[in-house]
């Protein structure tokens, strides 16, 4: 979002309005933006080709889609842009009138402008646009393509209708590393003679999640109020719990001192930081914190769970509390945790459940939990199993349960027996029999056609072999059934007569 074109030093201007960093330092070119270099290189292939596609650009907030679009229509209309362009943000103007007014006619207006060019019309947040307006400009594109080019910026792409996405090349953007807001923000620190500390500049980043727009602005209002970057400073004006506290939370979880975590937890409570803010710090520290993989894993399976409750409505003190009451019964009883954890104790910790039902095992973050009226838990492996739990079937007389299986015997002599084929089957080795070194080495230098040659010679030795061999089964075949029909020639009957009965009904002589 950023630029590295530098303006004059000191933010204001001579009629002493502050400009915003963002807008000051926005870049023009396409290969000035920073970050998502895929994205940004095909963007540089249409600037530099001229065939510009109907777009739409997709990714998170503050990762420089708009400032792309800008950039791209600066350099493929140049001093055509005002009038070759409409600016449109869906936001505030989403409605199907806005289609069919301005963005028609702007489409129909007459423009001169080079060969091989088109007006441009780029609409931001196209993904809060109504469906109405979408379906009519679907059809609009469809009519202007020969002179206007439409480029939407938005969030998500799946929020645009299927007929657009199929009329539109998609470019996605992620979020910026830490190391590429870094250098941004050093940039933008030397034009403007902004003194800091790295401390500093590493809070910004840490607050702006990879987002360039919120790492400019909060550099500008740290600057705007205390006139110098440091962690405290920022930290009082993006009003955010501070990470030490939120990693001291942790620590004490995984050192077993749960009071502690507790009363730091009420602390960042009572100053009035909402439990949205707090465990989005959480996950963050969680995320960059020092412990074992498995318990980094566990750690945030569990607070997205607490997440997904506080986004539901659920944002209390006690949630928090039960998050971190999780956290520390499960895996913080002792030290192990932290990096001296080993992958053994790993096995220990990351263990399976039973269902209640059919007593198949059930990873963690699996199945289906369902609590009584008289607060017991119960877990199942899948719907079906729930559903013949409440209608009181026995498991033990359903032959897909484990309870079946185990109740009666079942699958112990095959699985006795694989148990012996494994412990008696050798390790698989190839060996070269027969074959010298010399002769080895004389292989390998040989020339591919001269292999290719043996080879296809090995195969043909190969295919003959097999012919004879059932040529051999074929003429021993035929040599039985010649056998077989002297001797039934020999008894009289030959093959495939009847043997005539004796006649009835007397002597069959004259009377």
């Amino acid at each position: 979002m950023a630029a590295s074109s530098s303006s004059s030093s000191g933010g204001s201007s001579s009629s002493g309005y502050d400009m915003p960093w963002v807008e000051k330092y926005r870049p023009n070119r396409v290969a000035d933006i920073v970050g998502n270099e895929d994205a940004v290189s095909r963007l540089q292939v249409i600037a530099r080709d001229g065939n510009m596609p109907n777009l739409i650009l997709s990714g998170p907030p503050g990762t420089g889609k708009t400032t792309s679009i800008l950039a791209l229509a600066h350099e493929l209309l140049g001093p055509n842009y005002k009038e070759a362009v409409l600016e449109l943000n869906a936001s505030d103007d989403r409605g199907i009138d806005v289609v069919r007014n301005k963005i028609k006619m702007f489409a129909q207006k007459k423009v001169t402008l080079p060969p091989g060019r088109h007006k441009v019309v780029i609409l931001d947040e196209a993904d809060s646009m109504t469906s109405g307006a979408q379906q009519a400009l679907r059809r609009t594109m469809e009519i202007y393509s020969n002179s206007t080019r439409f480029a939407l910026a938005c969030n998500t792409s799946s929020k645009i209708i299927e007929p657009i996405q199929s009329r539109c090349a998609i470019v996605r953007f992620s979020r910026l590393s830490d190391q590429e807001i870094l250098g941004r923000l050093m940039v933008v620190v030397e034009a403007e003679k902004v003194p800091y500390v790295p401390e500093g500049l590493e809070a910004i980043i840490f607050t702006a999640d990879g987002d360039m727009r919120q790492a400019l602005n909060n550099l500008q209002a740290t600057y705007s109020g205390f006139r110098f970057v440091n962690q405290e400073n920022v930290f009082k004006v993006c009003d955010q719990p501070h990470p030490l506290h939120v990693k001291n939370m942790v620590r004490n979880v995984l050192e077993g001192r749960f009071d502690e975590s507790c009363s730091g937890l009420k602390q960042l409570y009572d100053l009035g930081y909402s439990p949205t803010d707090i465990i989005t710090t959480l996950f963050r520290i969680i995320k960059n914190y020092d412990m074992a993989e498995y318990l980094k894993l566990e750690f945030m399976k569990e607070t997205g769970f607490a997440h997904m409750r506080i986004c539901d409505g659920v944002g209390s003190y006690l949630q928090l509390c039960g998050l971190l009451a999780k956290l520390a019964l499960g895996f913080c009883n002792s030290t192990r945790g932290l990096r001296a954890a080993s992958p053994a104790s790993a096995a220990m910790v990351l263990k399976t459940e039973l269902c209640r039902f059919s007593g198949a095992k059930i990873y963690p973050g699996r199945g289906i939990r369902f609590i009584r009226s008289d607060s017991q838990v119960f877990l199942f492996v899948n719907s079906k199993c729930k559903r013949y739990f409440h209608n009181r079937l026995k498991p033990s007389k359903l032959t897909w349960t484990a309870m079946y299986r185990k109740q009666h015997k079942k699958d112990i002599a095959a699985e006795s027996v694989k148990k012996k084929r494994r412990a008696a089957k050798k390790p698989y080795s190839r060996s070269i029999v027969g074959a010298t070194l010399e002769v080895i080495q004389k292989r390998r230098a040989e020339k591919p056609e001269v292999r290719d040659a043996a080879r296809e010679a090995a195969l043909r030795e190969i295919k003959e072999r097999i012919k004879k061999t059932k040529d051999e089964k074929k003429a021993k075949k035929a040599e039985v059934m010649a056998k077989t029909q002297k001797t039934q020639s020999k008894g009289g009957v030959s093959k495939g007569a009847v043997p005539k009965g004796p006649k009835l009904g007397g002597g069959g002589g004259k009377r």
